[in-house]
């Protein structure tokens, strides 16, 4: 395992032909990741047999099936699991952008002195996979991310599994806007390191496309727990995280020598 290792979670629910398309770019990559962990909550559709499918067939896969509490829980399931120094979640229906992505982010890692988070863009396609947009997230601003005036897709981040256990995973608490607050905390620990690459692209039909009525109310939510008396004293504690980041990367260094 190699300092920049990757493991990739994948969660998925009754997605069996967006699950074959996540697994086919990510097993498609030049550089394998060094772990593949698909969360299956149960499904009926056949999603769980190839996952399992996988597993048998490619040393790197593993599956588990069983049912959950919604997606963050799954995404927290596979976080437990994770061995590689970093993490990257590219759920059911995701697709990594091209071939080389996981060489390409292992070689920036390590150019980088394996910083705490990185984060590239995702590209936004539609049902016939052309592109219609792509999220606005660079160069990256916490402020701008906090007041919902940046948009950040976590198919195209890469947090240190180490970090993203500190800060406490995904919160069950705000619905759909799960990851916004998880990114919004680890960004406040790290700031991540801009990479100006395409890393995946997210395909129509997810949870968050159905649910989008709903994410401002849960956005909102997020940030008046942020922001409210028990939200700063939460800040207090990201500062604390930030310490043991820069220390962090301080005993890498190190450990290079």
């Amino acid at each position: 395992m190699t300092d920049s290792s990757l493991t990739i979670v994948t969660v998925c629910l009754n997605d069996r032909t967006g699950l074959e398309r996540t697994l086919s770019s990510v097993l498609g990559q030049s550089v394998l990741p060094a772990q593949v962990i698909v969360v299956d909550g149960g499904s009926r559709d056949g999603s769980a047999e190839l996952a399992a499918a996988r597993s048998d067939a490619h040393p790197v896969v593993e599956s588990i099936s069983e049912p959950d509490r919604g997606v963050y829980d799954a995404m927290n399931k596979g976080l437990a699991r994770a061995s590689s120094r970093y993490v990257q979640y590219l759920n059911s229906g995701d697709a990594l952008a091209d071939a080389d992505v996981v060489g390409d982010f292992e070689n920036l890692a390590r150019k980088s002195e394996f910083p705490l988070t990185v984060h590239g863009y995702t590209v936004f396609v539609d049902g016939s996979g052309a592109p219609i947009g792509r999220s606005t997230n660079l160069p990256y601003s916490w402020l701008a991310h906090l007041l919902g005036r940046q948009m950040h897709a976590h198919p195209s981040t890469f947090v240190s599994s180490e970090l993203l256990r500190v800060i406490g995973g995904f919160s069950l608490n705000y619905g759909l806007a799960g990851d916004y607050d998880a990114l919004l905390r680890v960004f406040a620990a790290a700031r991540p390191v801009d990479w100006n690459r395409e890393v995946a692209r997210f395909w129509p039909g997810g949870m968050s496309e159905v649910s989008a009525a709903k994410i401002p109310d849960l956005l909102q939510s997020v940030r008046r727990d942020l922001l409210n008396p028990v939200g700063i004293a939460g800040i207090a504690e990201q500062a604390w995280s930030k310490a043991f980041a820069l220390n962090h990367r301080r005993r890498l260094r190190q450990g290079r020598k």
